[in-house]
């Protein structure tokens, strides 16, 4: 609205310069310079606020929970963001660990409306204690469903013409374990991470 009202007393600076009323015409314009210069502002703000919300964009991909079992074991539940899939795993040791392949792609494609794409693929337990990671007893589970077209080979192919992707790699997050906590995955611009869902996550963090 200001950039039209801009224009409008730009075109009467101009008009009033036909008839030479010079003061005039100084007058509107200043208001007229006025009116685009804070639009541009406003313009450039909006960008800028834009470019804020897409490169912190924030988006829950899954849950878990745990409830102990016994000594450095737990049942594990991990349901989906979109609530169709739920998934139960045992798992050992203190801590647990999600890996994900992430592609992300350059700002200009974030601005763009391009949200960085992820595909989880493992689950797993971790020991504390470096004799026992090395010695006990593992739990590793797939997460990858096997697709009808692999699109990951296809895009590390193109990843040298499509100047749009900044970056395709392996991301892990890992926390502690606790009986009953509750924890949120979530996929930014920049890949995964996780944050406590319940008391009894941040306590374990807390303690971690």
């Amino acid at each position: 609205i200001t950039g039209v009202i801009g224009l409008v007393f730009l075109v009467l600076a101009l008009y009033t310069l036909t008839k030479k009323r010079i003061i005039k015409c100084c007058t509107l314009s200043v208001l007229s310079l006025g009116f685009i210069c804070s639009s541009l502002i406003i313009l450039l703000l909006g960008i800028n606020l834009h470019t804020y919300h897409r490169l912190t964009k924030e988006v829950p991909i899954a849950n878990i929970q745990f409830w102990q079992t016994g000594p450095q074991q737990f049942l594990a539940v991990l349901s989906h963001a979109d609530g169709i899939n739920e998934q139960s795993y045992m798992i050992n040791g203190d801590e647990w660990q999600i890996d994900a392949r992430v592609l992300k792609w350059n700002p200009t494609a974030i601005l763009a409306g391009l949200d960085s794409r992820y595909r989880l693929e493992r689950l797993s337990g971790r020991y504390r204690n470096i004799e026992q990671e090395r010695y006990d007893q593992r739990s590793v589970f797939d997460l990858s469903a096997e697709p009808g077209l692999e699109l990951w080979p296809l895009l590390i192919r193109l990843q040298n013409y499509l100047d749009w992707i900044d970056a395709y790699y392996g991301n892990s997050v890992y926390l502690p374990m606790a009986d009953q906590a509750a924890y949120q995955i979530v996929l930014t611009q920049s890949g995964i991470l996780s944050r406590p869902d319940n008391e009894q996550a941040r306590h374990a963090i807390a303690s971690w």
